[in-house]
């Protein structure tokens, strides 16, 4: 993953009904400036639960409910 101005890598397994999980690895430690998100992003990534595509749109739902979208 791309996150800010670091790489982060690591591992996913999905499962049955679109279950998904996502377990962040090492990433690079450059300081990215005050506000970046990386951390947070990362984060949420860690905190995937189930994924969904739709009209071109990656969703991925995360504990708690919220959603993190690329299109």
């Amino acid at each position: 993953a791309k996150a800010d101005c670091n790489n982060v890598s690591g591992g996913y397994r999905t499962g049955s009904n679109g279950s998904l999980a996502i377990q962040p690895g090492p990433s690079t430690m450059a300081f990215c400036g005050e506000g970046s998100l990386g951390n947070a992003y990362v984060s949420a990534l860690s905190q995937t639960t189930s994924y969904e595509i739709a009209s071109g749109t990656l969703s991925l739902t995360l504990t708690g409910g919220g959603k993190l979208q690329f299109t």
